[in-house]
């Protein structure tokens, strides 16, 4: 009972329809089903004049028979007249309402006209398209120096290693001075591990004494420039450890000074 469906009513175009109200009852017994379905409709007629209220069509399969049935709803014709005043109903007072929602055809004049021209034909859509534009194009010419700039790290960074060491090995130099044997050596290693991790690229915590002998020769410095730089480094070591190391300071700062220079000028 409740998937029948609700007869689908032929109402004149002229009449309001709302939402049709569906009350089912079903009593079961044993295995039979039996009840009613009231559907009540609801319309207002928008015109006077004489109408009528089509028919709609229930199919059901009769077990018995062993075949479909076709019961018609009947038609109803309706005269419509002009209303009278009456007390308004809380349910007209609904329909009254939502009546006023459309407003009645204009009745005015039919032949409206009004000139239309083409955006393209005005001068601020160009000049906004232009702007938009060279704004495009700077932004494309700033992410391109952009990039080039930021793939240029590496190499701007290798050039100015040598700088970095000798302002290093300026501090060295002071300690030298001032006969600090202890921050000089330290001074020392600092400026040669930072200005081989600049030349390089790589890390200070990557660096090796084997590796950096390898990778001097695979950027195309020469033997001679690797090892004097790496003997640097083992006499800097050795000399934090062995005790009245500060008689050797000038040698070593010169020879690390050199050893900085001959990278910068040797390559093969």
């Amino acid at each position: 009972m409740k998937y029948v469906k609700e007869p689908v009513i032929d109402f004149p175009s002229e009449f309001e329809q709302y939402t049709p109200k569906s009350d089912i009852q079903a009593t079961v017994q044993g295995n039979d089903v039996t009840g009613s379905m009231t559907v009540e409709y609801t319309f207002v007629p928008q015109s006077v004049g004489d109408f009528t209220i089509g028919s709609d069509k229930f199919v059901y399969f009769n077990p018995q028979a062993k075949q479909y049935v076709t019961l018609n709803t009947p038609t109803y014709p309706i005269k419509v007249a002009k209303g009278v005043s009456a007390p308004v109903t809380a349910d007209q007072k609904d329909v009254e309402n939502k009546n006023s929602d459309i407003r009645h055809i204009y009745l005015g004049d039919k032949n409206p006209a009004k000139e239309h021209s083409m955006v393209v034909l005005q001068s601020w859509y160009w000049f906004l398209y232009l702007g938009l534009l060279i704004i495009a194009i700077a932004l494309i010419v700033m992410n391109r120096r952009n990039t080039r700039l930021n793939a240029d790290i590496t190499g701007r960074k290798t050039a100015k290693a040598s700088k970095v060491a000798r302002r290093r090995l300026k501090a060295a130099e002071g300690f030298m001075k001032a006969g600090d044997s202890d921050k000089f050596y330290e001074e020392m290693l600092r400026a040669l591990w930072g200005y081989l991790s600049d030349k390089l690229a790589m890390p200070v915590s990557q660096l090796s004494r084997d590796n950096i002998s390898a990778t001097l020769s695979s950027k195309g410095y020469s033997e001679e420039s690797a090892e004097a730089i790496v003997s640097v480094l083992d006499d800097c070591e050795m000399a934090r450890y062995t005790p009245d190391s500060s008689s050797r300071m000038d040698s070593v700062f010169e020879r690390g000074v050199n050893a900085i220079n001959q990278l910068e000028s040797n390559r093969k």
